[in-house]
């Protein structure tokens, strides 16, 4: 699979395999009702994506719950981003980007955030954790976190680009991992595989 921002990705079914027998169990398998109410579960998974949200900075999340579901309402459940017209891009990233503004506290900067929507919306909204930030925006993970959600459109629109060309290869790859008894969303997918293409470049970085 060769994406528009430029990478390419050999085998990307194998390479779905660590999604499958790791993460989906922890955190892509945890139903989580897509509303735009806010639970405790919700802010708890993200743990096992590498989070660190204990303590204050998870109850200061918690505390923004009723201002996340006033943006949450602006977001419709079923909005898919693979069939978002590019001249609707912009408004719909505007209404991410409040979103992610809502649970903007303390030092939750984007990765977080996302881990926390990608479960509401997770037809629509990307994980933008270090690497697939990078990907899409170099450098943005060291910038403030007030330059990455200033980042997030473009970054989006990046996104938006790969998934519309690999759009007929990330669906059928998407029915594997449901005949796999794993239902995720295209977005999860090629937001994975970018993030793994990340993990093996920095595997092989350390082993050398």
């Amino acid at each position: 699979m060769e994406l528009t921002s430029g990478i390419a990705i050999a085998d990307p079914w194998e390479r779905l395999r660590g999604l499958r027998e790791d993460w989906f169990e922890v955190y892509d398998g945890m139903t989580v009702e897509s509303d735009n109410r806010l639970r405790a579960l919700e802010i708890a998974i993200t743990v096992w994506l590498s989070s660190s949200v204990a303590g204050t900075k998870a109850w200061n999340i918690w505390e923004r719950r009723e201002e996340l579901a006033q943006q949450l309402r602006e977001i419709p459940a079923e909005l898919d981003l693979s069939e978002v017209n590019v001249e609707d891009l912009p408004r719909v990233a505007a209404d991410i980007q409040n979103a992610i503004r809502a649970i903007y506290v303390d030092d939750v900067a984007l990765s977080l955030a996302t881990k926390i929507l990608h479960k509401k919306r997770p037809l629509l909204i990307p994980i933008f954790d270090s690497r697939v930030s990078d990907h899409y925006f170099p450098k943005t993970s060291i910038r403030d976190k007030e330059v990455q959600l200033s980042r997030f459109p473009e970054m989006l629109r990046r996104f938006h680009l790969d998934l519309l060309q690999a759009r007929s290869e990330l669906s059928d790859l998407r029915q594997r991992m449901l005949a796999a008894n794993c239902d995720i969303s295209v977005v999860r997918v090629l937001e994975y595989l970018v993030w793994d293409h990340y993990d093996q470049v920095a595997a092989l970085r350390a082993a050398n």
